[in-house]
């Protein structure tokens, strides 16, 4: 089961683990994350254990922006399944840890599907709010 761990700053200790033990993130090859950018595939996260969360914050504490998830992908997708229920795009913005500085820029840029992830969440929230 995949276990919930609020990253105050997840850029900066993304390598660390709560207890400050530094975690190895090094891989045999590098896998490109186009499950980010086409849709969830647990084929491409297979080598990953640690995830973060570049959406926003969800309502009432629900998920936090760069809430960092151990577990394998199926395991953190089972974990938010009642969030991914409410907002589907939340699938496409969980992405490997040792990945999020480059995710992470490309949500604050604009102009692509990363970004339009995180509005089209922040939209939906917006459309709950007044409904």
């Amino acid at each position: 089961m995949a276990l919930k761990k609020s990253a105050q700053n997840a850029q900066e200790g993304a390598g660390r683990t709560e207890n400050g033990l530094v975690v190895d993130n090094t891989q045999k090859e590098k896998k490109p994350v186009r499950a980010v950018q086409n849709g969830a595939d647990n084929e491409l996260y297979s080598d990953y254990q640690q995830y973060v969360y570049i959406g926003p914050s969800l309502p009432n504490g629900a998920l936090k922006e760069n809430t960092v998830l151990e577990g394998s992908f199926s395991e953190v997708l089972n974990f938010l399944s009642k969030q991914t229920d409410d907002y589907p795009q939340i699938k496409q913005l969980i992405v490997p840890v040792n990945r999020l500085a480059e995710y992470a820029t490309k949500v604050k840029r604009g102009g692509n599907i990363i970004s339009r992830y995180y509005k089209d969440i922040v939209s939906a929230m917006q459309g709950n709010r007044e409904g």
